[in-house]
């Protein structure tokens, strides 16, 4: 992992995160797609694993994020029990 700033805690939390800092991914594969994301912060198992490159999201719930074929967005709250583009709040 490459990066300034970051914590990641789970199994494969983060662990694609090539150049993304100032990331915070906590839960089992939170963050995994990351690579070049920064200002993120995913909290559950699976939060934010769509994500590729997005800056300055917040994703708080299992699988909470956007679907796969929004894996760039940035400024984004997720509040959610699953992948969706409708996310609770």
């Amino acid at each position: 992992m490459v990066g300034d700033s970051l914590s990641f805690f789970g199994a494969e939390a983060g662990c694609n995160n090539t150049a993304g800092g100032d990331n915070s991914f906590f839960g089992d594969i939170a963050g995994k797609n990351n690579t070049t994301g920064s200002g993120n912060s995913f909290f559950g198992a699976g939060a934010g694993i769509t994500l590729v490159s997005g800056d300055n999201n917040v994703a708080i719930g299992k699988r909470a994020g956007p679907a796969s074929s929004e894996n760039n967005v940035s400024n984004r709250l997720y509040i959610d029990v699953e992948i969706s583009n409708i996310p609770l709040i």
